[in-house]
């Protein structure tokens, strides 16, 4: 079970890594690729329109409030976020032109650590102080978009790049919570196969762009959260002997009494 539970955290380091690979893809990219650009910052919309109508409809026979606004209002945002991207594309492109690579680098890396450390990993449990954070996570995530979009060379690059973070930090964890109300007894054994499924390919991915040294740092960071954290909270919790509150689940063990 708690193997189990640290799908969720996964998923996300996998979700960061995934966005720093879809920059290496963004960067590849040459003059002549443009026109494909194109049409896959159109195919990102589509997939986008297509994931909140999907969350849409997913809500209406679970226990939680509803989207505000029908499908044609959700398909009228995504088409306005696709548009405005391409808008300020030119200009985000050069946000970070007087900085060097280094610092950027450097700067993005930190936001992605500031992500992951605020990110909710239990929404069904939401109060004030979890709501502020989840904003603060947001708004880090998309910092560090920003941050490497502006080291992209060309413009349609940079608009299919925010597109491709906007399904990957937005609507995919909707669809993976749509999909754990909708099938909860199966939801965090298909997600644990699943997030072991995406992190061979982004291993695979991250060696023919020759980035060795993250495939290790991700290795162990994986192995860390699945294997010895649950191991670490396992002993720590058989050595517990009080229990903090209704929400602690450990069972405290028994003091040893020492002969005097």
């Amino acid at each position: 079970r708690l193997v189990l539970g640290t799908a969720v955290v996964v998923q996300q380091i996998s979700v960061v890594v995934a966005v720093y690979l879809a920059f290496l893809a963004h960067r590849e990219l040459k003059d002549g690729k443009c026109v494909a650009l194109q049409y896959l910052v159109g195919a990102y919309g589509a997939v986008a329109g297509l994931l909140m109508l999907w969350d849409a409809s997913s809500r209406r026979g679970a226990k939680v409030s509803p989207p505000t606004g029908g499908p044609f209002v959700r398909l009228e945002a995504v088409a306005l976020c696709t548009v405005l991207t391409m808008i300020f594309a030119p200009l985000l492109r050069t946000l970070t032109e007087s900085y060097s690579s280094d610092t950027v680098f450097m700067q993005a890396a930190f936001c992605a650590l500031v992500h992951l450390y605020l990110y909710d990993y239990c929404p069904e449990a939401q109060n004030i102080s979890t709501r502020l954070d989840c904003t603060m996570s947001l708004n880090a995530s998309f910092l560090m978009c920003l941050l490497l979009a502006s080291r992209l060379e060309h413009s349609e690059a940079v608009a299919s790049f925010l597109l491709c973070c906007i399904v990957l930090l937005v609507l995919m964890p909707q669809l993976i919570l749509s999909f754990r109300r909708q099938l909860p007894r199966v939801a965090d054994r298909v997600l644990f196969l699943a997030n072991w499924g995406a992190f061979w390919g982004l291993c695979q991915a991250l060696c023919v762009y020759g980035q060795h040294q993250l495939v290790g740092l991700y290795s162990v960071v994986v192995g860390f959260v699945t294997i010895a954290c649950p191991l670490l909270l396992r002993v720590l919790y058989s050595r517990k002997q009080v229990v903090r509150g209704p929400w602690d689940e450990a069972r405290p063990a028994p003091a040893k009494e020492h002969a005097s």
